[in-house]
């Protein structure tokens, strides 16, 4: 079982950002808080994502483009 706590906490940092956003929407500075929340939180959710795959699917799985992961996730 793949320990989800890291994407949890970054996805709640993102929400954080985001509520901040809302109440500030012309700060820069929580602009670009967002944006950086953002990208760690998508980085962590495609490499979770990939080992996910490898523990059911380990061959090839590490060669997969985005997409390919992508679709492969989704099926």
């Amino acid at each position: 079982m793949i320990d989800l706590t890291p994407l949890h906490r970054a996805l709640a940092t993102l929400d954080t950002a985001l509520a901040a956003r809302g109440q500030a929407p012309a700060d820069a500075l929580i602009r670009d808080a967002c944006i950086q929340r953002f990208e760690y939180s998508y980085e962590l959710t495609h490499k979770f994502l990939r080992r996910y795959l490898e523990t059911s699917e380990p061959a090839g799985v590490h060669q997969l483009s985005f997409p390919n992961l992508i679709r492969l996730g989704y099926e």
